[in-house]
């Protein structure tokens, strides 16, 4: 499409001009159209900027590769702290389990070294397929991650608890988690538990509103948090 053309094509020297602006702290490109391949050259602009401390990309399409893009972002930048992904779930996809494995599996493969080693990085996972099995032991250091508005459209896989769950593993020292309007059910509460045990130490903001989380699985859910 349109958008993600230019993010692939013609734009490519201008995230690439991004390197020297060393002292940003915060970046927000929101509901720009950003596809797989922006995706790509925006991170690999954004992880020579040392002092990045937030970024917002919520409102754009990350696929499979886009999710591996970001959780490589995650782990080769310490001092990243907040990851805005809200409403990705928009008129060109949803973001899918698929999309949070990657995610997940970009994070444990650990830090990568200039372009080509976030190309070598991305391909690795995307080509790793969906399966559970983790390529590394590294963790990311988020302290916020939004993920409000990533319900799915009728007729899409609905969310996932399993996949997300290992997400969390990844990011132990998490201390807001936003999952409002997602739409997760009763039957998402024990591997919400799950990945909700491994920060619980850490955690003091969660966001399950506009869920259909109903009170015996809530209860449940605060039953197996108060166990860990």
């Amino acid at each position: 499409g349109g958008a993600e053309g230019a993010w692939g094509g013609s734009l490519a020297d201008d995230c690439a001009a991004a390197g020297p602006l060393t002292n940003l702290t915060r970046i927000d490109v929101s509901n720009n159209g950003i596809r797989d391949a922006g995706f790509y050259f925006l991170i690999t602009a954004l992880c020579r900027l040392p002092s990045l401390t937030c970024l917002n990309v919520s409102g754009n399409s990350p696929g499979r590769a886009g999710c591996a893009a970001l959780g490589s972002l995650i782990a080769s930048s310490p001092r990243l702290r907040t990851l805005g992904l809200q409403q990705c779930s928009n008129i060109y996809r949803n973001i899918t389990s698929h999309d949070f494995s990657a995610l997940e599996l970009a994070v444990a493969h650990g830090p990568a070294s200039g372009a080509a080693g976030y190309f070598a990085a991305i391909q690795s996972v995307v080509e790793s397929g969906s399966g559970a099995g983790s390529v590394g032991s590294s963790v990311g250091h988020l302290l916020e991650l939004r993920l409000g508005g990533n319900g799915c459209r009728p007729g899409f896989e609905r969310p996932r608890s399993a996949a997300l769950a290992r997400l969390l593993q990844r990011l132990p020292k998490l201390q807001l988690l936003d999952l409002n309007c997602c739409q997760l059910a009763a039957a998402d509460a024990d591997r919400l538990a799950e990945g909700l045990s491994t920060i619980s130490s850490s955690l003091s903001t969660l966001d399950l509103s506009w869920n259909t989380l109903n009170a015996s699985a809530l209860a449940a859910l605060s039953g197996n948090l108060a166990s860990t």
